[in-house]
């Protein structure tokens, strides 16, 4: 026979309560209820407090699974990224090319165009300013501009008294010989070094116009004549005097040189320019006399006329009854 709770006998009557307890059908005692603190020190977070309760541990905690990466995605930023670091390779690879040396030949080829090229853009500049300039003289001649913006004619300069005439800027002063006392031994060629120090500049190969160059038994006019002889003006007009090679005798051996090649055998200096019956002159000195004949080298007579034949002027000196045409000019270094 089954046994009763409470040590109650069968024949002792059982209450409904103790009834539905024996048969487990009564509501079972809770535990109490854990506190904050209690239940971390259960989950062994915080300090551990005895409790009663069913709880679960970590490693029994459901966790919800990872994600699965995005594989097609990755792979796209893979190539992404290839492409991007092959294009700098390749900016890289162009930026960086090996240098390349130049022979001495080639270098100096490339110095004389890029000096060549710079004269040529003074030039430019030179001819754009001149032009500037005589479009704002004609605007103010024409009345347009204002007085104070009027740009006054240059003043002449007054003729010195010992000049050698109306013609001729320069003081008699001015001429020197190349050879004073005509030593033998100095000779006759420091024509060209004389005039140097008569004009005070020495020219360099940039600066210098060719007028005319020897051919045979002729004189050939080149085709910078024209801005040689204009440039000439525009230092006589300025009261500068020039250098100019002459020629007077063909295959004299002289200045073989380009781009000469022989033309230019005597170098006299030019001091002035004027107009007789003959047409437009220039008057020039010559240093290719002793000092004792300064009065040769000074003449009113030396000078230069236009010859159509050659281009350029030509004129006898009174030091040697040869006739000269003026074949090279040189100016001052930086003029054009």
């Amino acid at each position: 026979m089954a046994s009763f709770s409470n040590r109650q006998s069968p024949s002792q009557p059982i209450s409904g309560r103790a009834t539905v307890a024996h048969l487990g059908q009564a509501p079972q005692p809770q535990p109490p209820l854990l506190s904050g603190r209690a239940a971390a020190g259960h989950l062994g977070v915080g300090r551990r407090y005895t409790g009663s309760g069913d709880l679960l541990t970590p490693r029994q905690l459901p966790l919800p699974a990872p994600p699965l990466p995005d594989f097609a995605r990755l792979r796209a930023d893979a190539e992404r990224l290839q492409r991007q670091l092959a294009a700098h390779d390749r900016q890289v690879a162009a930026a960086y090319r090996p240098l390349v040396l130049l022979s001495p030949a080639e270098q100096a080829r490339r110095r004389a165009e890029a000096a060549a090229q710079q004269r040529a853009a003074a030039r430019a500049r030179a001819q754009f300013e001149q032009r500037l300039l005589a479009e704002y003289n004609d605007l103010a001649q024409s009345g347009y501009l204002p007085a104070f913006l009027r740009q006054a004619p240059p003043k002449p300069k007054p003729t010195p008294l010992s000049a050698g005439g109306r013609d001729c800027f320069m003081p008699l002063t001015f001429w020197k010989s190349q050879n004073p006392t005509g030593d033998p031994k100095v000779g006759w060629a420091q024509c060209c070094n004389t005039v140097k120090k008569m004009v005070g500049y020495n020219s360099d190969l940039k600066d210098r116009i060719q007028i005319v160059r020897e051919r045979g038994k002729t004189l050939v006019g080149q085709p910078t004549a024209t801005a040689g002889l204009a440039m000439l003006d525009q230092y006589l007009a300025l009261h500068k005097p020039v250098m100019a090679g002459v020629h007077h005798s063909y295959a004299s051996g002289y200045n073989k040189a380009a781009p000469d090649y022989e033309t230019t055998d005597h170098f006299v200096a030019i001091v002035g320019t004027g107009t007789d019956a003959k047409g437009k002159y220039y008057r020039f000195f010559d240093v290719g006399t002793k000092d004792v004949n300064k009065r040769l080298g000074v003449a009113k007579s030396n000078r230069l006329y236009y010859d159509a034949r050659t281009g350029s002027y030509s004129g006898k000196s009174a030091v040697n009854g040869k006739t000269y045409t003026i074949s090279q000019l040189r100016f001052k270094p930086g003029t054009f």
